[in-house]
């Protein structure tokens, strides 16, 4: 038998559930209402006392639920009782009929309020229903996700997931996912769903197999959501195997690239060192030559005596620099709090008499105290200041100035000079080792000071560049970090 009062709700179709305290409120009004109307309508509702009040528990059930439908029954009863009952205040039990439309009443008024109720909690499931299919269709934007219960069986595979695994809907729903892809974690898996348990989600790396047998790495994203068939775990899968495949190549060509560049620094170093007795030999062997023999030697050959000592010391120059050069790369760099203005003032007195014969003033602002080997930042300022004196300008006294300033978590430095300048395009080409921008006869050297800069700089975590004017002068500028060097 089909209840009357589910017979009338299902022909209506209710409107969205209006949550408390409003739904209260509403039916408060509404009992108001028909109360007013009970009042005003006296010999057309004097049938029952409470026939004016069964359209207003209708739509408390129907806009709140259970509980203001129970609210204006209550209300509807004290209404009646005190304000429309012939005794005020009193409930005449007596009277059979007066009885009966009580009961009447209030087994409608239940009956209405309990079918409203199971409607609008239908309504709600089917809107939270509808929103999750909505977000569903949305993620399929996310390329491949599953979604598991929590026995971790999968309840929603995507399409994504079917071509990257190769598994189909069919054969996936159901399953437990961490065995359908024989997953293996990164970690232990009570301890991931401990972390998910705290903060919602989690992120990592997982190997899973696909339906063919292969293996791949994918980036997972596990999210935790509340679904209608409970709580729910979201899963987003990324292939990332060639990634991966890269990133190793990668580090290993790295580890070749650093060992390869360890044997050439070893090589320079031994080579450099091994090369400078043979070359002492010669060079002393030459002199001797010269001391012994010259008055028996014509003047051809005084020249060319004269042409391979010179030579010989040039080779032993070259060797020295690139001595000193492979070092870098092999000593323990000795990293404490350095004042960059006693550093500064030792480079200073190392070149006070090259300075001096050079007539420069050089003046510079208050440097700060960093993290860095205070020996290989004197070499820095010394081979910096060393060249902006030795390409000084002809044609001006030269002046040479060295400025810091905070730019950031660093410190930039620079040294500026009023010298010849240097030309855009040999910008990078003078911080390679051995490389020239003039003759030696012109300006003497090896061309191996910049590139010992831009070592030190760099061995510093920092980095070293500069900025120039052909015939005004250049500023070499390099960033040091506040902090310790990695």
């Amino acid at each position: 038998m089909i209840h009357p009062a589910k017979s009338f709700i299902d022909k209506i179709t209710p409107p969205n559930r209006l949550q408390a305290p409003q739904s209260y409120l509403v039916a408060t009004l509404l009992v108001l209402a028909g109360a007013l109307v009970r009042r005003w309508l006296p010999d057309v509702l004097s049938l029952t006392p409470f026939l004016a009040f069964y359209p207003v528990l209708v739509l408390s059930a129907a806009l709140g639920g259970f509980g203001p439908g129970v609210l204006a029954i209550a209300l509807s009863w004290f209404c009646v009782t005190y304000f429309f009952d012939s005794t005020p205040g009193i409930i005449g039990l007596q009277n059979p009929a007066e009885l009966g439309r009580l009961l009447v009443f209030l087994t409608g008024g239940l009956g209405v309020s309990i079918v409203s109720e199971a409607q609008l909690r239908g309504r709600d499931r089917e809107s939270r229903q509808a929103r999750e299919l909505r977000e569903l269709n949305q993620l399929t934007n996310l390329g491949s996700f599953m979604i598991r219960n929590k026995q971790d069986q999968i309840i929603h595979w995507s399409d994504g997931c079917h071509r990257l695994y190769g598994f189909s809907a069919e054969q996936a729903l159901g399953c437990i996912s961490h065995d359908l892809l024989q997953t293996k974690f990164p970690q232990p898996l009570q301890e991931i769903y401990a972390i998910l348990q705290k903060t919602g989600r989690w992120e990592g790396e997982l190997k899973h197999t696909c339906s063919d047998g292969n293996g791949m790495i994918v980036s997972s994203q596990w999210v935790l959501q509340d679904s209608v068939l409970g709580r729910a775990v979201l899963e987003i899968c990324t292939d990332i195997t060639r990634l991966k495949s890269t990133e190793e190549s990668l580090r290993t060509t790295t580890e070749e690239l650093k060992r390869s560049n360890e044997d050439l620094e070893n090589f320079a170093y031994f080579a450099s060192h091994d090369l400078q007795e043979p070359l002492r030999g010669i060079n002393g062997f030459l002199t001797l030559l010269q001391k012994k023999y010259s008055e028996q030697l014509d003047a051809k050959a005084n020249e060319y005596i004269n042409y391979a000592v010179d030579g010989a010391n040039r080779m032993s120059q070259l060797i020295n620099d690139l001595l000193r050069y492979s070092r870098l790369g092999r000593k323990d760099w000795h990293f404490r709090p350095t004042e960059l203005g006693q550093v500064l003032a030792e480079a200073l007195k190392n070149l006070s008499n090259t300075i001096q014969e050079a007539g420069a003033e050089v003046t510079c602002d208050t440097l700060p105290a960093l993290a860095g080997d205070s020996i290989q930042l004197m070499q820095l300022f010394q081979n910096l200041i060393g060249n902006a004196v030795k390409f000084r300008s002809p044609e001006r006294p030269c002046q040479i100035h060295i400025g810091g300033k905070r730019n950031g978590a660093n410190w930039e430095f620079s040294v500026k000079d009023n010298g010849i300048g240097i030309e855009p395009e040999h910008y990078d080409r003078i911080f390679l080792i051995f490389r020239r921008l003039h003759t030696r006869q012109k300006y003497p050297g090896t061309g191996i000071g910049l590139a010992i800069c831009k070592r030190i700089v760099e061995r510093h975590g920092g980095r070293i560049w500069v900025e120039s004017e052909p015939g005004a002068g250049s500023i070499f500028h390099f960033e040091l970090s506040t902090g310790s060097p990695e």
